[in-house]
Order: structure tokens, then sequence, then C-alpha cells
């Protein structure tokens, strides 16, 4: 859904299924930021965001998640990703989100 409705608004967007195919993506190809789930069931949006970051990647990260336990978004957040959105969001706040660092690039 959210591919979708940010393909309306005139972004680029590319879709995986998995963390593991967003990992060969982000390695073989240009974006401007990710926006994952925190929860997937390959891999977790920490270890996605850590191969990339091992790699040196800087590449902004949106996470997205669901829990109610904020250390552990906190924790992602002190080991790089950039901003998160609790579960249930608005598209406005996606976007404000994905503006800021479209913004700073």
């Amino acid at each position: 859904m959210l591919d979708i409705s940010l393909a309306d608004r005139g972004f680029a967007v590319s879709v995986a299924t998995s963390a593991s195919e967003a990992l060969k993506k982000i390695r073989s190809e240009h974006f401007d930021l990710v926006i994952s789930d925190i929860n997937m069931p390959d891999m977790s949006g920490l270890e996605l965001l850590r191969a990339v970051r091992i790699k040196g990647n800087e590449l902004p990260f949106i996470l997205i998640t669901g829990l109610p336990d904020f250390s552990i978004v906190e924790s992602y957040m002190e080991k790089g990703a950039c901003e998160y959105l609790h579960k249930p969001f608005s598209l406005d706040d996606l976007l404000k989100k994905i503006g800021f660092f479209l913004e700073v690039l």
C-alpha cells in the first residue's frame, strides 16, 4: 500500500519482499533512502540496517514499528537508524520524514 501511495506522489519506488532481497537491491542499485519494518521474517530491520552500515553505506533509514517498547526503538536509533514511525502512522507523517531526508540530499 505504501508503494502505491508513494508512487502516486511521484516517488520512484522499489519494493522488496524480504530483508534479504532488500539488501541485494541496496548493494546493487542507488537509493536515496530505505523504509523498512523492524519485524520481518528472514532478517530484522536492525540486521538489515547493520548489514548496510557494515559496508559504510550511510543511506538514510526510516524504520517502522508496531512495538510498544520504545527502548527497542531507541536501540535502533543508536545503531544508526535515522528515523522511525510507530504504527499506525499517517501517510502525511511518512511524507514529512521523507521530505526531510530528500531536502538534505
